[in-house]
């Protein structure tokens, strides 16, 4: 579940938005069960030192972002919501993250085997998931009455997706994939995430291995029709990326003549609809301003340069964790304002609006952190990107492929975080699982 793209989704509404996210629950249910099992032990395991001072130097960052913004905090209000109430809200959010790890490396402290395996069956139960919800989306798309039918009673009863299931795209009016997820890009994101995996299973399971080709091609498509620029550069990245990091397990020359085929093979279907082609390629050049994508263009590339701006005004420890909406109308460059999402992002007159988003993770830390709050963050994940080479290291066979497959997800996280701004669950899950692996590796080697 935490693995799922349920981003802002579910049709609860509690806690802020952070109830609104499929993975906020089993989250919950862990952490909960980490604090019993603490309890009924009577200790609390850490994990070792190095990797505890990076991790609560940021932390430290985002305390610092509040308490020097803490007089202005409360003098700020914006859609009915005091700065200091947003700062306390984000502040709690940043904690349950926090202690997730925490929990994990506590929970499987005496567990002598890998999380990496189970860690991998998690995410390859999150496909099957994926793939009967996006199959009955398909379905329902196509028309077809079962699949219209599943998709309304599952959408009314246990997930809204944010556009009424239909994510019509202004300039061919052509309905957009995006399974679980809310938007397009939040599951093309999680599609990055697991094409690793995804190739990896084509390489090792060599008795259901058309399957798996079948698997590939299948969320290639669901990538075609989601029509997100996110998705389309990300894909030909992540897969290329991937093949080069295994190519000594794998003969490149066979598996670039299966990409070449099924390219080939999408290129004989879609090339017979005039406008989905036509759709394809403005994505492809969606950059240029005569492709239907101006306003989008400047909602995302304005908003990060409004956290920019912010940053030169509080370049130290920033405005304070969660402030940006209150600076952002401010701050937004006269070229963004054509956009209508700006307009709705910067409104004041409505209650528990649309909270204005700054489309990059590492232009958020900056607005709202300062550089001590990016300069924490980044050293924390090179530090991640560290343990996972030293456990593929340490690694032998098909171990070593779990972790190369590990460390590029989580790599595609990292890139992704220059597509949204916020810090996902499973960023925390993956900290746990190297945190209890990396006391595995024996220290004579």
């Amino acid at each position: 579940m935490v693995m799922l793209p349920f981003n802002g989704t579910l049709i609860i509404d509690a806690l802020s938005r952070i109830s609104k996210h499929g993975q906020t629950y089993p989250v919950l249910l862990l952490v909960v069960f980490g604090l019993c099992f603490c309890l009924m032990k009577k200790k609390i395991i850490l994990p070792k030192r190095t990797d505890a001072i990076i991790y609560l130097f940021f932390l430290v960052s985002v305390l610092l972002s509040g308490v020097t913004n803490v007089f202005g905090m409360n003098e700020l209000v914006f859609q009915g919501k005091n700065g200091i109430y947003t700062y306390i809200i984000s502040l709690f959010k940043l904690m349950l993250f926090y202690i997730v790890p925490l929990m994990i490396i506590n929970i499987f402290h005496s567990r002598k085997e890998s999380l990496i395996n189970i860690f991998e069956r998690g995410v390859h139960v999150s496909i099957i998931i994926v793939v009967l919800y996006s199959f009955v989306e398909l379905l329902s798309l196509m028309g077809g009455p079962i699949g219209i039918e599943l998709k309304e009673f599952i959408d009314n009863n246990f997930i809204n997706i944010g556009r009424n299931s239909s994510d019509i795209v202004d300039l061919t009016q052509m309905v957009r994939v995006h399974s679980v997820a809310s938007e397009a890009s939040y599951f093309a994101m999680y599609v990055l995430f697991v094409i690793p995996y995804i190739i990896k299973l084509c390489i090792e399971k060599s008795n259901y291995r058309i399957i798996y080709v079948l698997l590939f091609i299948y969320f290639t498509l669901l990538l075609v029709f989601s029509f997100s620029r996110t998705a389309y550069f990300g894909y030909v990245l992540m897969t290329m990326f991937t093949i080069i990091a295994v190519r000594r397990y794998v003969n490149v020359k066979k598996i670039l003549l299966g990409i070449t085929m099924v390219v080939l093979l999408l290129g004989i279907i879609f090339f017979n609809d005039d406008d989905l082609v036509n759709m394809m390629i403005n994505v492809f050049f969606s950059f240029n301003n005569d492709t239907g994508f101006l306003g989008s263009n400047a909602a995302r590339f304005g908003s990060t340069v409004a956290a920019l701006k912010i940053f030169t005004d509080y370049p130290i420890c920033g405005v304070g964790w969660g402030e940006y909406g209150f600076y952002a109308s401010d701050y937004y460059p006269q070229w963004a304002w054509i956009s209508q999402e700006i307009m709705i992002w910067s409104s004041n007159t409505t209650v528990d609006g649309d909270w204005p988003p700054v489309h990059n993770l590492y232009a958020k830390l900056l607005a709202e952190t300062g550089a001590l709050g990016l300069i924490s963050f980044v050293i924390m994940f090179i530090r991640c990107l560290y343990v996972i080479y030293q456990q593929y290291l340490l690694s032998e066979n098909e171990k070593r492929r779990s972790w190369i497959v590990f460390g590029i997800s989580f790599f595609s996280l990292l890139l992704s975080a220059f597509n949204v701004d916020s810090i996902y669950y499973i960023y925390w899950i993956m900290i746990g699982v190297l945190w209890k692996d990396y006391k595995l590796v024996p220290n004579n080697r």
